[in-house]
């Protein structure tokens, strides 16, 4: 009986940390810029993916909304990505989804959220 309680527990508490491990999340938000933190396994589609879905679900601005990538490329071992609704300078390239978005520095929201392929992302 401990042993089918404990695989029980098991099954329930994998998906859940699974889950949680793929999650992008806004770790900083000041006026209209804020950073996706850090997670290797993250690509620059998920750093997209959770700045449109932060841009459009906690923002609550509309989906045409152009977000800028403000962090520099290539980003440093470690760091997270930073993003805001305003250019730093007038160097940005503009692109849409299926691009190379690790050398994309502008899309609306709408492009960005779709890079999620399915996945979920909070907002902490």
């Amino acid at each position: 009986m401990k042993i089918l309680f404990a695989a029980a527990a098991l099954a329930i508490a994998l998906p859940i940390t699974a889950t949680a491990a793929q999650n992008g999340r806004v770790v900083a938000s000041s006026g209209d810029s804020f950073e996706v933190g850090f997670k290797a396994s993250l690509s620059p589609n998920d750093y997209w993916c959770a700045a449109g879905n932060h841009v459009v679900g906690q923002m609550r601005m509309p989906s045409n909304t152009p977000i800028y990538r403000l962090s520099p490329a290539p980003r440093l071992r470690g760091q997270g990505m930073t993003f805001g609704l305003a250019p730093q300078g007038n160097d940005h390239r503009p692109g849409l989804a299926g691009l190379v978005v690790s050398r994309v520095d502008v899309l609306r929201a709408f492009h960005a959220r779709a890079l999620c392929n399915g996945n979920t992302y909070d907002f902490d």
